[in-house]
């Protein structure tokens, strides 16, 4: 029988647990789909990556599918162990007596697999499989949320001693059923689709081009190796920088220079163990318009700047929750920006003299620093040199005014072309050039 002095404790009690409704919504609120699905696929990257450590991911694949009734992801990446299912996989947050994470991982927060099936659906299974275990487990988060005192999951079948039958291999398959109808929308929508793709590609880029297959729908993604222009007159910078600190050691690798024209994905982008986190960035996140460094516009298209933060410690990078930008209040990323506003001056100011310099010439004039650029050639980043800084050939541009005065006119095509028939030249610029002589030596003198 309770004593008064316990009947007492209880009425001065505050019931301040969470409805699982709340938590579930709040976990997925500020997630979009496309992280969610991401958060996926960096599991089964980890786990090639634990399976083999060298890089080399020929013969391992990650298979999505995704449409208006289901979605699933299948990989053969080595599998998650019963026992780490069991205590750690499906907690909400990370332990502190979970094993120690995978070296070099991308997965850190231990929300990420949870997170993603509650933003889709209301029915997930899912699969794993071990070289020595294999475990079910059935989800009905309707039926979960209302045991509000049971926030356990339980497994439909485990074997903590299986052994792979032949041609099996270690993996994991995960659907989701019953999608919420907004996602629904979404994985019927082509568009999102192929937004999909390119943005796996991009994140998974390093681990693509490392044999990994990772497919939407059927449709395995492709990314282009990143690459600088290199030549004997054009050197990228590339410079090493190691972080110590309290966190554990983080190495960056930082790279600076030209590429293509491309006015959509010029800028910086930023890497944490090989998982891009920030592509194509020209805002002030990564230095723009701040210190001596202008702000984007087009004239600076071919400017191309890749950071490399590698760490054994996933949680000692500068990346947010949910992988899709830094964080402005690391102590890393404040160190490392202010090496990259310095990177890109040089860079910049190389592109405003190639900018000076066509602006006077006329148009069917060759720029010599446009055919200085033409002669470099695309060059991996893993052959780039060590450069302290962008190094390109300076030359004199006369800032004088000429006395010469351009004279701009439009006439049709057909015109054009018989005039230049008559006057035996190839260029309109010249068509313009002789009529005008041709008026001026008649009428002017």
């Amino acid at each position: 029988m309770a004593t008064e002095t316990e009947i007492l404790d209880e009425k001065m009690k505050i019931d301040g647990d969470p409805t699982k409704e709340f938590f579930i919504f709040m976990l997925t609120k500020d997630i979009d789909l496309k992280r969610a699905i991401a958060d996926l696929v960096d599991n089964s990257v980890d786990g090639a990556r634990r399976l083999r450590p060298n890089g080399n991911y020929k013969g391992l694949f990650v298979e999505i599918e995704a449409n208006a009734d289901r979605f699933s992801i299948r990989d053969n990446c080595g599998g998650i162990d019963v026992n780490v299912a069991r205590k750690y996989a499906f907690r909400f947050g990370r332990p502190k007596d979970a094993p120690e994470m995978l070296k070099h991982s991308i997965g850190q927060f231990g929300v990420g697999m949870k997170r993603a099936l509650f933003k889709m659906g209301r029915i997930f299974a899912i699969e794993s499989t071990t070289k020595s275990s294999t475990f079910t487990i059935p989800i009905n988060t309707d039926v979960w949320a209302r045991k509000p005192d049971k926030w356990d999951f339980v497994f439909k079948t485990v074997d903590e001693n299986y052994r792979l039958k032949k041609g099996e291999e270690p993996g994991t398959t995960i659907e989701v059923t019953k999608l919420h109808s907004s996602i629904a929308e979404e994985f019927a929508s082509e568009n999102f689709q192929k937004r999909m793709n390119l943005d796996l590609a991009a994140d998974h880029q390093f681990s693509i081009n490392g044999g990994l297959t990772i497919s939407l729908n059927k449709v395995a993604l492709k990314h282009a190796t990143p690459s600088l222009l290199v030549s004997r007159k054009i050197l990228p910078a590339f410079q090493t920088i190691i972080l110590n600190g309290a966190a554990p050691k983080v190495n960056v690798r930082l790279y600076a220079g030209i590429g293509e024209s491309d006015p959509k994905n010029a800028g910086w982008s930023i890497f944490c163990n090989d998982r891009m986190i920030l592509g194509g960035d020209r805002t002030i996140r990564t230095g723009w318009g701040e210190e001596g460094v202008p702000s984007y516009h087009n004239e600076y298209a071919r400017f191309k700047g890749y950071v490399l933060f590698d760490s054994d410690r996933a949680d000692a990078l500068p990346w947010n929750t949910t992988k899709s930008g830094v964080d402005m209040d690391s102590t890393h990323y404040r160190n490392v920006r202010a090496h990259m506003i310095s990177a890109m001056r040089p860079v910049i100011d190389f592109m405003s003299r190639v900018a000076r310099e066509k602006k006077r010439l006329s148009e069917d004039d060759e720029s010599q620093y446009e055919r200085i650029i033409q002669e470099a050639k695309p060059a991996e980043l893993e052959s780039v040199k060590k450069n302290s800084k962008f190094q390109y050939p300076v030359r004199k541009i006369t800032t004088e005014k000429s006395n010469m005065a351009n004279i701009q006119y439009q006439r049709s095509h057909d015109q054009v072309e018989v005039a230049k028939s008559v006057l035996k030249v190839s260029k309109a610029s010249q068509v313009g050039e002789r009529t005008f002589d041709y008026f001026f030596n008649r009428e002017c003198k």
